[in-house]
């Protein structure tokens, strides 16, 4: 038997006082379908619908690098680890821990702007009129050596080369503006022509193009120079094609300075499917490709825009959540599952494709206990006594959540009522319905009544509320209660419903309340110490589809022939990496998986047999969900505080990011275009690696920021250690 491992120390035990409050809430999820072994399962949305949130991000400043100069290139090194350029600093590091290297005194070079990168591992740089390479010394320091010059130029300045861009096997050096040279035998660099501003060079089908970003031209480079290519309905600024990546064997998708998103077959641009947002009127500055047939892409002053071959919008990550994503620069795959974009200043660390994602930055409100619902194929949250309704866009994914409560009231419950189409919410105040055109008053109810369903659907449930018990039905267009007087039922802390037509209510520390629900009157059993309950919180769940407490670390059941509550032994010997320690309410998902806490850590079985297995979930880091609540389409929503996380097992690089090692060549995906800069033969003439820093190799996690980085960082780039050739 298999059991997850402690991930990251460091949350604190919740406690119990704030935790009662939000029991209150508990009920919000009792509105869903009918799963074997419990009842909280959340229906799935309507085909086509996105509900992602924000990815998990980190986002390092210069100064956490250890860098004096905000970052201006990044690259991938072909054993995993990142080379960062900034001016004259070089850092080499696993992007937690970072190595930094100033250039040597004395260098009458201009300040880097890009790096070449060839298979081994060496670097390059332009030296302004020429391209050199890279060389560490024995005092950590490093200089260029000139390797290639500009051609001759008959007595005029030579073109002030700037930038590096590989396409192919092939490795182009330009300015801003004017020529682009192609690295050659000999000694000089070819030179291919020239253009107005060089917006990009990438490539297509095998050829290689160049935009002009001064008026959106198009031009072929080929062995002997510049062709033009015919474009007349493109030929605009607004088409300056500023990234790429392939599409399809015969089509590469392009971003363009304010024209969106553009297929080009390498004569014609055509538009593609794609949401508003990228069809132009705002610049793209970059674009890659991602696992799964995925794609980001910068929208300038928005931020990374997720979307997929279809143009659907599947996640955002922006200004909301940090300023600096209004600003991306570039955009680099790092090992599986993560992607770096190099920010205005400094640089952001993305789970990118992730199957992990977090609502809270969607919520409007903030809460501190929040669970959600599904009204009409859409989400709500029922948070800290607060309805708030998910809005959703044109393209059916989740923008946000927005406060619609009824006015001046507590929730206590929200519940989906599907075939009477009408959202209910139990308050301080009775009844209220939703039925699409705003809250309006339903019949009187007590304070703190909730609904126990035994499944998704139906039309009369059990009710429970100090004082009384009771069912609740829809007649016609209103809902009735009858009421059965309970003076011993104070308050109460949700329920559920066993097979056995039972309901089981959480009444607080050694309380647990039960009704028979076959007889034709309804009757309270108050069970305590006297019926072997500890002095404790017993937490309710079911365990195919029979009662169990979660209670002073053990697990216990109901025990019919004696009419009290035993330790389930059963339990305890099936899952004893659970007992003792157990924690919370363990959850069944649709895929028969058992998720429980117990002694700090967030444990998953399968269920189906006794071969039991639990993934590595990092990304969580050592979150012990209060609540996890299963969807049937398999996704699971976690939730503890003011967290509120979407898992989804069937993200394209879950398999990937929790299998894959870090430090294993390049992450570029089969489908990744030229800003995956994937490690090939390196051209003509190329020099051999010489010297490259060697460092601590890259952690197992391959994006989980760590806090010590900035310090660890600091210290070794005060400390110039000594580099090693390797």
């Amino acid at each position: 038997m298999a059991v997850a491992r402690t991930l990251f120390p460091g949350n604190v035990v919740p406690r119990h006082t704030p935790f009662l409050a939000g029991l209150a809430c508990v009920a919000c999820l009792l509105g869903a379908s009918r799963l074997p072994a419990q009842t909280q399962t959340l229906p799935a949305p309507p085909a086509g619908y996105v509900e992602a949130g924000v990815p998990e991000f980190a986002i390092l400043s210069p100064e956490a690098i250890g860098l004096t100069g905000t970052p201006v290139d990044l690259k991938r090194l072909p054993d995993g680890r990142l080379v960062v350029a900034s001016r004259r600093e070089i850092a080499f590091g696993d992007g937690s821990r970072w190595d930094v290297f100033p250039e040597a005194p004395g260098s009458r070079h201009p300040d880097i702007e890009s790096l070449m990168l060839d298979d081994s591992g060496a670097l390059f740089a332009t030296t302004g009129n020429g391209v050199a390479r890279v060389i560490f010394n024995e005092q950590g320091r490093w200089s260029r050596q000139p390797e290639k010059q500009f051609p001759p130029t008959d007595g005029l300045p030579a073109p002030y080369l700037m930038f590096a861009t590989r396409v192919a096997d092939d490795w182009y050096w330009y300015g801003e503006s004017g020529c682009i040279t192609r690295w050659a035998r000999g000694p000089d660099l070819q030179y291919l022509g020239s253009v107005n501003t060089i917006s990009r060079l990438f490539g297509h089908a095998g050829r290689v193009y160049v935009s002009d970003h001064a008026n959106g031209r198009l031009y072929h480079l080929d062995a002997t120079g510049l062709r033009p290519v015919a474009i007349a309905a493109q030929d605009s600024p607004n088409f300056a094609v500023t990234g790429s990546a392939p599409f399809d064997e015969h089509r590469t998708l392009v971003t363009t300075l304010n024209a969106g998103l553009w297929l080009f077959d390498g004569s014609t641009f055509t538009a593609p499917p794609r949401a508003p947002l990228l069809q132009g009127g705002r610049q793209i500055t970059a674009l890659c490709a991602l696992p799964g047939g995925t794609f980001v892409a910068a929208v300038e002053s928005i931020g990374l825009v997720f979307f997929d071959r279809s143009g659907r919008i599947l996640q955002m990550l922006g200004r909301n959540s940090d300023h600096r994503f209004a600003h991306v620069r570039q955009l680099v795959p790092g090992a599986p599952g993560e992607l770096w974009a190099i920010l205005r200043h400094g640089l952001a660390r993305i789970a990118a494709p992730s199957p992990f994602s977090h609502l809270e930055a969607l919520v409007e409100n903030g809460f501190s206990f929040a669970l959600p619902v599904r009204h009409r194929g859409r989400l709500w949250l029922c948070a800290d006594g607060v309805a708030q309704r998910g809005e959703y866009d044109d393209d059916g994914r989740l923008v946000r959540f927005v406060v619609d409560n009824p006015p001046g009231r507590y929730i206590y419950q929200l519940f989906p009522d599907p075939e009477g189409d009408t959202l209910v919410a139990t308050t301080d105040g009775g009844i209220s319905l939703h039925r699409g055109a705003g809250w309006e008053p339903g019949p009187p109810a007590p304070t703190g009544l909730h609904i126990i369903p035994r499944h998704y659907g139906g039309s009369r449930w059990f009710y429970c509320a100090p004082g009384q018990i009771g069912w609740l039905s829809r007649e016609s267009s209103t809902y009735r209660l009858e009421a059965v007087p309970s003076p011993q039922l104070s308050d109460t802390f949700g329920g559920l419903i066993d097979a056995d037509q039972v309901v089981w209510l959480e009444l607080g520390a050694g309380r647990v309340g039960r009704v028979d629900l076959r007889p034709p009157s309804l009757q309270l059993e108050i069970h305590d110490r006297a019926q072997g309950l500890p002095d404790s919180w017993a937490q309710l769940f079911l365990y195919r589809d029979q009662i169990r407490l979660s209670i002073a670390g053990t697990a216990m059941r109901f025990d019919p022939a004696a009419h009290r509550f035993v330790v389930d032994e059963e339990f305890a010997r099936r899952f004893s990496q659970l007992v003792p320690g157990i924690d919370g309410r363990p959850t069944l998902d649709s895929a028969n998986r058992l998720w429980a806490v117990a002694n700090a850590a967030l444990h998953v079985f399968d269920d189906h047999d006794d071969a039991h297995t639990s993934p590595s979930l990092p990304e969580l880091y050592a979150l012990r969900p209060s609540y996890t609540i299963p969807q049937e389409d398999g996704v699971l929503w976690f939730h503890r505080g003011n967290y509120l996380i979407r898992y989804d097992p069937a993200s394209p690089s879950t398999s990937a990011r929790h299998s894959a090692p870090s430090s294993a060549g390049s992450a570029c995906p089969p489908t990744a275009g030229p800003c995956c800069r994937k490690p090939v033969a390196s051209p003509t003439s190329a020099p051999p690696r010489t010297h490259c820093p060697s460092i601590i190799p890259p952690p197992a996690r391959p994006w989980a920021p760590r806090s010590s980085s900035k310090h660890a960082s600091a210290q070794t780039a005060r400390g110039r250690r000594l580099a090693r050739p390797e």
